[in-house]
């Protein structure tokens, strides 16, 4: 009994230290990602974020917990509060100002 219960201890304190994939969003009215962001928020891997949809000249995305290795986050975004539906852009550019016309309303992080 002793030995189940150390086994499922140390499974749990193992598993408490597994963070998720994490990647900042910032989102402009202006190309060039001048002074301070429009609209931010934080994406989560496997998570769909909804926005409310300000339109935007300009984004940037930035690593804050890395990807499971071998994997990379990317970034797709739709123009419907749809969190299922066929995203509009996909992004895997990370830590640049992306100069883009976009009116986003559900945004998804996956490490693929």
């Amino acid at each position: 009994m002793k030995v189940i219960i150390l086994s499922a201890l140390a499974g749990l304190a193992s598993a408490a230290t597994t963070t998720l994939a994490g990647v900042s969003y910032e989102q402009w009215f202006d190309s060039g990602c001048p002074g301070r962001a429009l609209m931010s928020g934080s994406l989560t891997d496997g998570f769909c974020t909804v926005f409310e949809n300000f339109p935007g000249q300009s984004i940037l995305l930035t690593q804050t917990s890395p990807c499971p290795a071998g994997t990379s986050p990317q970034v797709t975004i739709s123009t419907t509060n749809d969190c299922d539906s066929q995203p509009d852009w996909t992004f895997d550019t990370l830590g640049e100002c992306i100069e883009v016309s976009i009116q986003p309303q559900a945004v998804h992080l996956n490490c693929v």
